[in-house]
């Protein structure tokens, strides 16, 4: 079948991606899709690649953004003389940050918590969010009634425990 666009690598070819720095990555799969809006029409091609260094993962790239370092059957004689030093990542994995200590410029790389502890703080901030808005509520209603209702006294008592519990 002839596609609108012809693509420029395939299959084992080593390519370099823009903004990947130097890093180098092998064409594992591509996929040409139609799209088609009410008043117009195109052709995409996507390349599936990974990242030869084995550091930077999978990446979808798109044809206007990988350009052919060398064609697979010359791949491998490449890859085994590199001399060059392997590249910086050109991205950090989402669980390493990057702080600066204040009054200093200088950054402190650290572990952050992995994914599902994030999650389950986020979670936990999102119950604090709740809780801090009842009892901003509770209060303005307490003070609207002048301080003197016993039940709203309680549930005040009851939401601020609460709010240490789950604060810590």
């Amino acid at each position: 079948m002839k596609h609108a666009i012809t693509p420029i690598a395939s299959y084992g070819d080593i390519v370099r991606v823009v903004g990947y720095g130097d890093h180098l990555f092998a064409v594992e799969a591509y996929t040409i899709e139609y799209h088609y809006e009410h008043d117009f029409e195109y052709c995409e091609l996507l390349y599936d690649l990974t990242c030869v260094y084995g550091d930077s993962g999978y990446i979808v790239g798109e044809q206007d953004d990988i350009s052919v370092v060398c064609k697979a059957v010359e791949s491998d004689a490449f890859l085994s003389g590199l001399t060059e030093a392997k590249p910086k990542p050109s991205h950090t994995p989402d669980w390493l940050s990057i702080t600066f200590s204040e009054g200093t410029l200088k950054p402190a790389i650290q572990k952050a918590q992995p994914p599902t502890d994030r999650r389950k703080q986020a979670m936990k901030q999102d119950e604090i969010d709740g809780l801090l808005d009842e009892l901003s509520d509770l209060l303005a209603l307490h003070e609207v009634f002048g301080g003197k209702d016993l039940v709203m006294a309680e549930k005040i008592a009851r939401v601020t425990g609460k709010l240490k519990e789950v604060a810590g």
